[in-house]
């Protein structure tokens, strides 16, 4: 049983054809489209119902206890676009009508040529997690002012991106993805991951 402040990691998630199934579905055209928030601009789409159910399934299974809430999408980053540091936590406003306990990412592509995946970081002032008393109002004052000023944070570790690996994480910790700038210019080539916002 994994303790709920435990970092988790799952590798082969989905058999060979369901994996297979999730990417031909996000490689088809026009798939992703932009999402603005607040002062960033995300390339998102649904995930396929079936792929949440596994995902969620996993998770409970990690963590012995049933989700209470989550939100699943997909998400993609390359050179052209989502190309932030975006060092943040998942515990303020994510744009759910909950507040997510942990945050999860399953990998769907990598870069075979550099290292890539999740980043975990430190804060000058509030080390790996958010104070566990900030308010959204707090967070944005105090964290996401920093959340482009590398100067401010310190990297502690990052988990690799392989494909069909599942990372769920506390949502106060500290991070992002890594690299910042994925070399990726079409799809095929993108960082393609499916986010998981969820309560426990």
């Amino acid at each position: 049983m994994q303790n709920n402040k435990s970092i988790v990691i799952l590798d082969e998630v989905l058999d060979s054809e369901e994996f297979k199934a999730l990417k031909d579905y996000c490689f088809e055209e026009n798939r992703f489209s932009a999402l603005e928030k607040g002062d960033h601009i995300y390339y998102v789409a649904n995930a396929p119902r079936d792929t949440i159910d596994k995902i969620n399934t996993a998770i409970e299974e990690a963590y012995k206890v049933k989700i209470q809430n989550s939100i699943s999408f997909l998400r993609l980053a390359s050179s052209l676009c989502d190309t932030d540091l975006r060092i943040h936590c998942d515990n303020g406003n994510v744009g759910t009508d909950f507040v997510p306990t942990h945050g999860a990412v399953f990998y769907i592509t990598h870069d075979e040529n550099n290292i890539n995946g999740t980043a975990f970081w430190k804060h000058c002032k509030y080390g790996y997690v958010c104070p566990s008393d900030f308010t959204d109002e707090d967070i944005q004052k105090n964290i996401m002012c920093d959340k482009e000023n590398s100067l401010k944070w310190s990297l502690s570790t990052i988990v690799g991106g392989v494909p069909n690996r599942l990372l769920s994480y506390p949502s106060k910790y500290f991070h992002s993805k890594y690299p910042r700038v994925m070399n990726g210019t079409k799809v095929k080539d993108s960082r393609i991951v499916m986010v998981i916002f969820f309560k426990i």
